[in-house]
């Protein structure tokens, strides 16, 4: 499952500070959300499959393999530039079990012999930004693709262009937040990035239960 030349749509640069931002988000999202797998999927299983789509760095995938010493995990991403290298999962003892592959998740293609109906579990996260147009239909298929029957699509994601804010705390300053986000609806308006407020139709669609 590899695309030799896919076209990057990733907007920020694939850099070492980028990689530590991606590193840093994923230790926040892991602690706001409480969970790497969602308790009410079959993490327990002694066979587990794990696929992390546009997994970037791929720090998620790897604690899933480090929480779950028994988990077979696959990341995909259109970039291979932020994927751990060879030593790094040797060092940490996840060489055997971890695998990463350069792939486009919007392939019109699919996902593969290899790999179609493989995973117990495949996770997506932040997507938003990287899917352009009607893409996103495409990706929802192909992360389907990957399930095996009664798989688990574990996709977290928000939807900048319907978001807004909240004040928790009475008259504390807000315009530095409204300006960014602001400013990153008109950033995405520019690279016609689809909603994230239709993946439960999407879901849906291709016959997944939400």
């Amino acid at each position: 499952m590899t695309d030799s030349h896919p076209a990057d749509s990733y907007a920020l640069p694939r850099d070492a500070p980028e990689t530590a931002r991606l590193n840093e988000q994923h230790e926040y999202l892991t602690k706001a959300f409480g969970f790497l797998i969602y308790p009410s999927t079959s993490s327990d299983n002694p066979d587990l499959r794990v696929a992390d789509i546009a997994c970037g760095s791929g720090v998620w995938l790897t604690d899933v393999a480090a929480r779950f010493p028994f988990a077979r995990c696959d990341g995909f991403d259109i970039s291979g530039d932020q994927f751990p290298s060879s030593r790094q999962l040797e060092e940490n003892g996840l060489a055997e079990r971890v695998r990463f592959h350069v792939h486009n998740a919007a392939d019109p293609t699919g996902v593969g012999a290899a790999f179609a109906g493989a995973f117990d579990v495949v996770a997506v996260r932040l997507m938003h930004i990287d899917i352009l147009g009607a893409q996103s239909d495409q990706a929802v298929k192909n992360a389907v693709a990957l399930l095996k029957p009664e798989g688990y699509l574990q996709w977290i994601d928000w939807d900048p262009l319907t978001a807004h804010l909240v004040q928790t705390t009475p008259l504390v300053p807000r315009s530095g937040k409204d300006e960014l986000l602001t400013g990153f609806r008109a950033f995405l308006a520019t690279r016609h990035t689809a909603s994230t407020a239709r993946l439960p139709q999407m879901m849906r669609s291709k016959g997944l239960e939400m």
